[in-house]
Parts: structure tokens; sequence; C-alpha cells
């Protein structure tokens, strides 16, 4: 019963301890609880010596060698795990089953992907109150009857990624400024036909402010939904249209604000 899965038992005392006092539960028990904690332990590639430029005892198909520490709250990282799954093992017959995630197989994941992602995720970004924090950061809590494609969604926003099929790999890409060198330079030669280029998305494809919320980390408000600062492209006389913009794994405003930003940011170029 309840084999490899967390769970709580609660047991309230309705009545006081003398015929003095009274139970703070006596009117009514509470209708929430939130429980801070750790999830599964956590595989890092980088921390994996079979991986390009790795070091360490992780291992991709081994779940006894994953860990938690500090890269378990790294997004990518969290993204890999949750691709792998974790599986518990039936006690009686020895049969391994899988309980969280999609079970993919090791060798259908680019990891090099992963672990660049995952490097971009912990690079420092400088506060404006002195110091750095690092650039993505996950904390939060998913159910399995989200279905993937919802949890891959919410993994992708809370990073600034996207991912796809490279070549028969789910590869990993977290959006950053590559600009600063080009990858190549064209001329009107190098194109072979017509084209017609549209600097500008049709209004209803486009919008120029975005708005909305990222958890509180308070235990006093039992880390509920809290607005951040909306980013707005300044257009004279243009109506506001908005995107919204919720981000339900992100627990610092710091982060918030710099995914909104990535996001409003392709509008204008």
């Amino acid at each position: 019963r309840f084999t490899g899965c967390a769970y709580v038992h609660l047991r309230f005392k309705l009545t006081g301890n003398n015929k003095k006092t009274e139970s703070p539960f006596a009117q009514q028990v509470p209708t929430r609880l939130t429980i801070v904690g750790e999830g599964i332990p956590c595989y890092d590639p980088r921390q994996d010596s079979t991986q390009p430029g790795g070091s360490g005892s992780h291992r991709a198909n081994n779940q006894a060698t994953w860990t938690y520490g500090t890269h378990a709250r790294n997004v990518a990282c969290q993204w890999a795990t949750w691709l792998l799954g974790w599986r518990i093992q039936n006690p009686q017959s020895g049969a391994w089953k899988l309980s969280v995630g999609c079970g993919i197989e090791p060798d259908r994941i680019d990891w090099q992907s992963v672990i660049d992602g995952a490097n971009l995720c912990d690079e420092p970004v400088a506060l404006a109150a002195g110091g750095t924090e690092p650039r993505y950061r996950g904390d939060g809590l998913f159910d399995e009857s989200q279905g993937p494609l919802r949890i891959n969604d919410a993994f992708k926003a809370t990073m600034n990624a996207d991912v796809d099929d490279q070549d028969g790999l789910i590869r990993l890409t977290v959006f950053h400024n590559d600009l600063a060198t080009p990858d190549a330079d064209f001329d009107t030669s190098d194109v072979q036909g017509d084209y017609v280029w549209l600097q500008t998305r049709p209004p209803h494809e486009s919008f120029n402010l975005v708005r909305g919320t990222y958890i509180e980390p308070d235990p006093r408000s039992l880390y509920q939904p809290a607005p951040y600062r909306e980013i707005s492209i300044p257009a004279a006389g243009v109506k506001e249209r908005v995107h919204p913009a919720d981000f339900g794994h992100v627990q610092r405003k710091g982060q918030a604000g710099r995914l909104d930003t990535k996001t409003i940011q392709p509008q204008l170029y």
C-alpha cells in the first residue's frame, strides 16, 4: 500500500486536554494545508562522467545514483529527470513500474542540449540591490493528472525554452541573447526567388503588454500567486493587447520579471 509514494496521515484532537481548555480545532479543522518538502532525487548530466564534459557518479539509467542538492532546483535538470521518470519496485514480484514522469529512454534525449540549458539556468544574473542570483530556478509541484504536454509547457515557461525533435533526439533550447556574433552574412545573391518580409505581425497576432503572477514564497500566504511588475512596449495611440503570463513554478519576482521581458522582447524585432 502506497509503495514508493509519500503520504501524510493527520489526526486532529477536537477536545481540550482538560475541562478548562478548548481544542483549537473544536469548531473546525483546517481546510488547506501547505507542505514544503523536497521532491525526487534529480539527475544532472554535468555530474555524470559518461557524458561529454561531465564528472561524477550520476547515471541516467540508474536512479539510485541521482541526488538531491542545489542542482535539483535547476529547471533543465528537473525537466530531464521528469523525462526519464522515477520508478518504484513491487516488493513481492520485484518488478519495476513507472511512477512519475515519462519513462523516456536515455538514448532518446539530446544530453548536450540539456547540459547547455542547465548551464544557462545556473548563469549568475546581477541584481539591482547588489549581488547575483541564478538565472532560472524551479520550485513547485506537478500533478500527474495534468498530462505531459501541460507539464512540459510549464517547464518551458519557467526557463524561457522550447523543446523539439532533432534527428530523433528530444532537444532542449533555452533562449538567450546569442546575437553578438553572426553565424552567417547574406546578401541579395543568396535569395533564390521573390520574398516578402513582414516586419510586424498583424494586431490580432501581437501584444504590447505582458502581465501575470508568480508564486510568493511566504509561508504566511501559503505560497499563493501574486502579481509581478508588468512589462509593456510604448506604442502611441495603440490599444493595449495583453498577453497573460503566469509562472506557477517561479518563486522569485526577479526571475518572473526576466521571463516577462523575454516574452515581450521578440515583439520589438
